[in-house]
């Protein structure tokens, strides 16, 4: 009776150790990806989940081409494209993503349907080859994605622009004469609908632009301005720009105009005494102008009236970073609520109302809107994020992350109809030597700055997703509506790396789970069979 009991309570311990060491090898095994792609240049599309990736550029001696098209689900490389491109100066890929149009080094536009697997013939557009920033290189899809258009300066006096058809591929014809030869400049090309080119040239101390209709390729009518057109509304009907007498609203369909506001015309260099920004409401009712002199003024107008619905006066200096940041995102997605930021701090101003609603000193990088304008997300100087209500400035949720070392990129992205945040940040490192001998043990010896991904449920309030990686470049993006996640590993700024795609939530791989506790249990078992058999023999 004895013997039966001390062998039960040996089967049991170990079973139980067992059991323990397959949660210990659950909590500690570092996951894997289900499909990994060697990358052999800077360039690659996923054709299972649509991912295009477009690495960094620098250095420029870096190969950029060819495109090579992968598959995820089964690893393997089914197409490549630009190989007769050569060295591949810039690239484009269309909003869909059908389409992707890159000029090469020998001066001719190259356009990929990535949808039916074609490359047509390239279009000869005769490109300078210095660099992009020098020729002021520009490549734009219409919104309908039925033509490109190629713009770059001509001779250092005026810009030229080829317009292209994307079903064909066809150069349909060339524009000369364009507005220059400032590359910083770049007015919009395009109608909403693809109806008309908008071709803006000089004239004289003044601005033309043309709307060249894109099936007759002739000009439909013309509007006078003092300089290129800004903005022009989602539903394409209405144009922001500057007549002679102040900023004004185009009607593209009437070809009049609406004065904003009477006075002197504002220059639209960062260097300039006054900068104007212009941005219009998803429904195309509202437009928002930001001038910056010794602050800012927002007013909010009315496009139909063009009277003034509200305005605010955000008094003190422009912060460093607020000229280059200055973009939709500081102002809400309904065109209601603006953020002024600081290098202290920032603002939350109602425009319509024209008074201040609340105010943080805790943020360290520009915030970013959700989609519905209700809420705010930042990072902050407590080594985390933090989610607060637009309206009231209540912090809703916090979210634990560590540092992120550039100043312009917050170092998060929200995904997914705002659902998920994903976070880069880095591995802190400055701790004492026994947290950091502890974190060396645990983590299998991570080296110094270790870039990290992370991945927030903001519904279901808990991480879904925790990559520590040497090699992790700090590059990722979810996909699939939140269930696969994709990163970047290279560990030279010179070699293009890899993409690994990984199913979420992030488990470690049963088979080392499994199979080291069931291996462990069938050596004792043969050992015990084979004791017995000797016993009896």
């Amino acid at each position: 009776m004895a013997c039966r009991r001390r062998h039960f309570l040996c089967t049991a311990a170990f079973t139980l150790s067992l059991v323990a060491l397959g949660l210990l090898l659950y909590e500690r095994l570092p996951p894997e990806p289900f499909a990994v792609i060697p990358l052999r240049s800077r360039l690659a599309v996923d054709a299972a989940t649509g991912f295009r990736w477009i690495g960094d550029s620098w250095p420029l001696s870096g190969p950029m081409g060819p495109l090579d098209i992968w598959d995820s689900r089964t690893g393997c490389r089914t197409a490549t494209f630009l190989n007769s491109a050569g060295e591949i100066r810039d690239l484009v890929f269309s909003n869909s993503g059908r389409y992707l149009a890159a000029i090469g080094e020998d001066g001719k536009c190259h356009l990929v349907d990535l949808q039916k697997g074609q490359e047509s013939l390239p279009a000869v557009c005769h490109v300078p080859p210095d660099p992009p920033w020098v020729t002021g290189l520009r490549i734009q899809f219409s919104p309908g994605e039925k033509f490109l258009a190629v713009w770059h300066m001509h001779a250092k006096t005026s810009g030229i622009c080829h317009l292209i058809e994307c079903a064909t591929g066809r150069l349909l014809k060339t524009f000369s004469d364009l507005f220059g030869p400032e590359p910083s400049v770049r007015p919009p090309l395009f109608t909403t609908d693809d109806e008309f080119f908008l071709r803006t040239t000089r004239d004289w101390d003044d601005c033309r632009v043309d709307l060249i209709n894109t099936r007759s390729l002739r000009a439909g009518g013309s509007l006078k301005m003092v300089s290129p057109p800004y903005e022009i509304s989602p539903d394409g009907r209405t144009l922001l720009g500057k007549s002679p007498e102040g900023l004004a609203l185009y009607d593209l369909q009437s070809l009049q105009h609406r004065l904003l506001s009477p006075g002197p015309v504002w220059e639209t260099h960062f260097w300039g005494s006054w900068y104007t920004h212009g941005a219009f409401s998803s429904d195309s009712k509202v437009l928002i102008t930001v001038r910056i002199y010794e602050g800012h003024l927002v007013e909010a107008w009315d496009v139909a009236t063009g009277k003034r619905r509200g305005q605010i006066h955000v008094p003190g200096s422009v912060p460093n970073r607020g000229l280059a940041a200055l973009n939709m995102w500081f102002i809400s997605p309904d065109s209601k609520l603006f953020v002024h930021a600081t290098s202290t701090g920032l603002d939350v101003w109602d425009i319509e109302g024209g008074r201040r609603l609340w105010d943080t000193k805790d943020v360290l990088a520009p915030p970013r809107w959700t989609a519905d304008s209700r809420h705010l997300i930042f990072r902050t100087d407590r080594h985390g994020l933090g989610l607060l209500d637009s309206r009231t400035g209540r912090l809703l949720k916090s979210l634990p992350s560590n540092d992120f070392s550039h100043d312009h990129d917050p170092g998060f992205d929200l995904a997914v109809d705002d659902r998920y945040v994903l976070v880069r940040d880095v591995v802190n490192t400055d701790e004492s030597w026994v947290p950091r001998l502890l974190r060396t043990w645990l983590r299998l010896g991570l080296p110094e700055d270790t870039r990290a991904v992370s991945v927030f449920d903001l519904q279901a309030d808990g991480t879904i997703a925790r990559l520590e990686d040497g090699t992790l470049s700090g590059e990722a993006e979810l996909l699939e509506g939140g269930r696969t996640l994709v990163t970047h590993h290279g560990t030279e700024h010179d070699e293009p790396g890899s993409l690994r795609f990984w199913h979420l939530p992030l488990r470690p791989p049963l088979r080392w789970v499994l199979g080291i506790p069931a291996g462990i249990a069938a050596l004792f078992g043969l050992a015990w069979l084979a004791r017995r058999l000797r016993s009896r023999g």
